[in-house]
């Protein structure tokens, strides 16, 4: 059986701004095997007929899956509309979003009627915020046109793609891995040509069904929504340490791939030219071995775009003081997997690090100048007090360091370590979110159901109650830490800096509020120049053997207790900038 055409819908509630890559690359696909396909932005359309600013707003809220819900599911309302008062949503919202939706809805496929066929092919490719949308829209495409259904993206793996296709039985087909070989391999059992091969095979990722609905949008609505778009390309699939006991990046992708780096230096220029524009960012979630190569023969193919290299780091790899300042050099922001400063957590997490190797990255970050971001988790299942009482003492040592941009709840996740080996990590019960999809799924369903985000219970306590907590540790350490720029006033030194002229070094410490300065000199001085970078114990007193251990732990001590040192399990470090 031959598939007339593909189309693949790109649903709201995407990112407006950022056109799906994994759609992009899916098209060039097919383009290069003779597959006719075209990129659908009902996100777009639909977001300027529900108008910008609220599409955002329903993005963010149970309020924008229930509307799809609730035309797919008309019986389940009463149900809805009660978990909608219940978090404020004023009475009759639903309705009047509802009726506007099933009007776009049936104006949009009557637009479209000439592009479905009962023989093509529609690819619903969920990311976020799209599975309720994908759903309803994919089931009246069904029942309009006879089109043939098929799910790909997070939702779609293992039992949880079999779920879907159990309780909806208009979606044929659900990919969860590989997405764009495992498409075009099923679109050879439809006579089509195949694709095997790896990252390097895979086509320059093509926008041009996105800059079509761009160019036809209103100014004003593009200026507010889209003009600051981004063009997706990628560096890499997957994650090369693919063990963190929470993380799910590897549910799509077999193994961890680099994209050879002539052509990425390819995507850049086709993308530029094909396109007349260059806000192209580079997609990845950990960094290609050999990064420092691929920066510098970027930067020398394309001098232009230098700073544009977004870069994605474990902490281990960031050990090494000349990275910072080669990443400095270079100009380039990253992000960094810390997620955790209490010791206890990371283990359990499995990011193989340590907080003091945290420390050390984001101080050598600081003292170069790079823009490093990162997040820290709490309402992790092992989660305890003493974790949050530990994460607070370990942010009194580095106020002077860059906060965290996120303090997220933790999420569990279908495949992760931590659903596969539940008991290892507290978990006592696992299932589907009450309040979201217990809520837009029909009471019917619920035992066929297999979520991909999940509700669990721990044999640890609750942690709703220290989710403030959580927040106003991290608010407290960024007024700190940004005291300056909300005074509009430049930083001219870190908080925790240190100068040396000869024999003396002098510590100057902003962070509490007033200003101290401690002069070492001497075997203090050298103890303290010494630890700059990590050192164990043995280290030190190899380094200083001429100095009694007794002395030489009784300076280190005095360092913690001022705060100008920070020590795990017999690892020394410096923090003064």
């Amino acid at each position: 059986m031959t598939a007339e055409n593909v189309n693949i819908i790109c649903v709201p509630y995407n990112y407006l701004s950022l056109p799906s890559l994994d759609m992009a690359v899916l098209k060039a696909c097919l383009t290069q095997k003779g597959i006719d396909s075209k990129v659908h932005h009902m996100d777009i359309a639909y977001a300027l007929h529900i108008g910008g600013d609220t599409y955002l707003d329903l993005r963010d809220s149970l309020l924008g899956d229930a509307i799809f819900s609730a035309i797919l599911f008309p019986d389940n309302q009463d149900r809805v509309k009660a978990a909608l008062s219940k978090s404020g949503v004023e009475d009759g919202l639903l309705d009047d979003l509802v009726k506007k939706t099933e009007n776009f809805l049936e104006d949009y496929l009557e637009s479209k009627s000439f592009e479905f066929a009962p023989n093509s092919v529609a690819i619903f490719h969920l990311y976020s915020a799209q599975l309720f949308p994908a759903l309803c829209i994919s089931k009246k495409i069904y029942e309009r046109f006879g089109t043939r259904v098929w799910f790909s993206g997070y939702h779609c793996q293992g039992a949880c793609g079999d779920s879907l296709r159990e309780i909806f039985p208009h979606i044929e087909k659900t990919f969860g891995t590989n997405i764009h070989r495992s498409i075009v391999s099923a679109l050879e059992q439809c006579s089509l040509a195949g694709y095997v091969g790896t990252i390097d095979d895979m086509p320059t990722p093509d926008y041009s069904d996105f800059f079509e609905v761009f160019e036809s949008l209103p100014r004003k609505f593009k200026s507010a929504h889209i003009d600051h778009y981004w063009l997706q390309l990628e560096f890499s699939r997957g994650c090369w340490w693919d063990a963190c006991s929470f993380c799910t990046l590897n549910c799509q992708h077999e193994q961890f791939e680099n994209r050879n780096l002539e052509k990425i230096i390819e995507d850049y220029k086709t993308l530029a030219s094909k396109h007349g524009t260059v806000q192209i960012l580079a997609n990845e979630f950990n960094t290609v071995h050999g990064w420092k190569d691929y920066v510098s023969r970027l930067n020398e193919e394309l001098p232009g775009m230098k700073g544009s290299f977004d870069l994605c780091f474990k902490v281990s790899e960031l050990q090494n003081e000349k990275d910072a300042a080669f990443l400095s050099e270079n100009d380039i922001n990253i992000l960094v997997g810390v997620e955790s400063l209490s010791k206890d957590e990371l283990k359990l997490l499995n990011k193989g690090c340590s907080v003091i190797e945290a420390i050390q990255m984001l101080k050598y970050m600081e003292r170069h100048g790079v823009k490093c971001f990162y997040n820290l988790m709490h309402s992790l299942p092992f989660e305890t007090d003493q974790d949050l009482v530990e994460t607070e003492r370990v942010i009194k040592f580095i106020i002077h360091l860059r906060p965290p941009f996120d303090v997220e709840t933790f999420r569990l996740t279908y495949g992760s370590s931590i659903f596969k080996n539940p008991e290892c990590f507290s978990v006592s019960t696992m299932g589907m979110r009450e309040n979201v999809e217990g809520v837009l799924l029909p009471q019917s369903v619920h035992s066929q159901y297999v979520p991909f985000f999940m509700d669990f219970t721990t044999e640890k306590h609750s942690h709703s109650d220290t989710v403030q907590e959580w927040e106003n540790l991290i608010g407290k350490w960024s007024d700190a830490y940004y005291a300056f720029a909300k005074q509009r006033r430049p930083k001219k030194t870190s908080l925790l800096h240190m100068r040396s002229i000869g024999d003396i070094l002098e510590i100057c410490d902003a962070r509490y509020g007033d200003y101290r300065v401690q002069s070492l000199s001497g075997n203090e001085k050298c103890l303290y120049e010494f630890c700059d970078k990590i050192r164990t114990f043995e280290d030190i007193k190899k380094e200083f053997s001429d100095i009694n251990s007794e002395e030489l732990m009784s300076m280190l001590k005095s360092f913690i207790n001022d705060k100008t040192m920070f020590e795990e399990d017999a690892s020394y470090l410096s923090l003064a900038i």
